[in-house]
């Protein structure tokens, strides 16, 4: 897991002085860049869009992506799950999804939410994305990875957290 990870090779408050003030509305992919399926749609459409939008997930939602109409987020994660589980693809990604995890709460974090408290969320519940959301509605999404690109930045270089290459 990339956020425990993270999270144990910084020693002491390394992790905070890594990422400093910054927040998940920062790091996050915006919504506009993200690909969005109704909960009807079949579980293969949904699949499908994560490997033509380039993207390591696909917001399910009902309508506009106001924070009461958003049921989840479909990662790799959950394709290997359903590969392993024989989950037809033909199967609507709503109540799959929903019986995969009945609340998503967890996943949700305000836009000013610090990284470093969006890291423990991360290990605190075994997950690699977190749907950022602000007053107007889901802003975008973070995954483990856009953390760690967020704390491997050059210009948040601290020694003993992270990569020691210099960058030419």
């Amino acid at each position: 897991d990339l956020a425990r990870a993270l999270c144990s090779t910084c020693p002491g408050g390394e992790l905070a002085r890594r990422v400093g003030g910054s927040s998940a509305a920062e790091v996050m992919k915006p919504q506009s860049a993200l690909p969005v399926c109704s909960r009807s749609a079949p579980l293969l459409q949904v699949l499908q869009h994560i490997c033509s939008s380039r993207q390591n997930c696909v917001l399910i939602a009902d309508g506009e992506l106001a924070v009461s109409s958003l049921l989840g987020v479909v990662t790799p994660r959950d394709a290997m799950r359903a590969f392993a589980e024989h989950v037809p693809v033909s199967v609507q990604v709503g109540p799959w999804l929903r019986a995969l995890r009945s609340d998503w709460a967890p996943r949700a974090v305000d836009a000013d939410e610090a990284l470093q408290d969006c890291a423990r969320r991360m290990v605190e519940h075994s997950l690699h994305h977190l749907v950022v959301v602000s007053s107007a509605g889901v802003a975008g999404v973070m995954s483990s990875t856009d953390l760690a690109h967020a704390i491997g930045s050059p210009e948040r270089m601290v020694d003993g957290c992270g990569p020691t290459d210099e960058v030419a």
